[in-house]
């Protein structure tokens, strides 16, 4: 896969929102609330859910669909849902079959891939750990 230039920095206020609306005191997430596999080269990305200190975001990749090198502003974790989807940290590859998690910190340049020979659908659930919690009366 080719390297693309200098690392760009995700936040949660660039990525869509989805329009998957929930409700209560409790939220179940799951692979089908992710996007559907997009043509191009980078994954199909929306917000599945704003929620107290954290943001949920879903990424569906097709085979050999990937993010470049980019940092995060906030902690992140990392979790394959469907599919397999591997994360490079500097020289480190880490295979990401699903139920493993990865963590980072903040500012750490990674990528993001998906096999050659990985299934048509890869699931990918981003979890921000923004921080922010509820204001409470």
């Amino acid at each position: 896969m080719s390297e693309i230039g200098e690392s760009f920095l995700l936040s949660p206020e660039r990525i869509p929102g989805g329009s998957v609306k929930f409700e209560g005191d409790s939220t179940l997430l799951h692979p089908d609330l992710a996007p559907d596999v997009r043509e191009g080269i980078a994954p199909a990305i929306t917000r599945v859910l704003n929620g107290d200190a954290a943001e949920f975001i879903m990424m569906t990749f097709g085979p050999g669909q990937y993010l470049a090198d980019h940092r995060a502003a906030h902690p992140i974790t990392i979790q394959c849902l469907e599919g397999h989807i591997s994360l490079k940290v500097g020289d480190v590859r880490y295979d990401l079959p699903p139920g493993r998690v990865a963590h980072l910190h903040p500012q750490v340049v990674h990528r993001v891939e998906c096999p050659e020979d990985a299934p048509c659908r890869n699931v990918l659930l981003l979890t921000m750990l923004t921080g922010r919690l509820p204001e409470t009366a």
